[in-house]
């Protein structure tokens, strides 16, 4: 596995994501498609490698308890 290629692609998505959530709202369901059609598409240009997915994994669970605290002061 390419790890530069691997940040690199995660630093462009971690850029696209913020955009999203901007242009979107983290409590909508456009977003979260995004999410797991942007995120499942950046595992699969790595080959699904373990680490990858553990990293995505992670920024999906990073994303969820962000939604919770949103929604919760809302």
């Amino acid at each position: 596995m390419d790890y530069h290629a691997f940040l690199k692609d995660l630093e462009k998505w971690m850029d696209a994501n913020n955009e999203m959530v901007r242009q979107m709202s983290i409590t909508s369901d456009d977003y979260w498609n995004w999410v797991v059609g942007s995120s499942c598409y950046l595992s699969e240009k790595h080959g699904n490698h373990p680490l990858v997915m553990m990293i995505i994994n992670a920024i999906w669970k990073y994303q969820e308890e962000n939604y919770k605290k949103f929604v919760e002061g809302e």
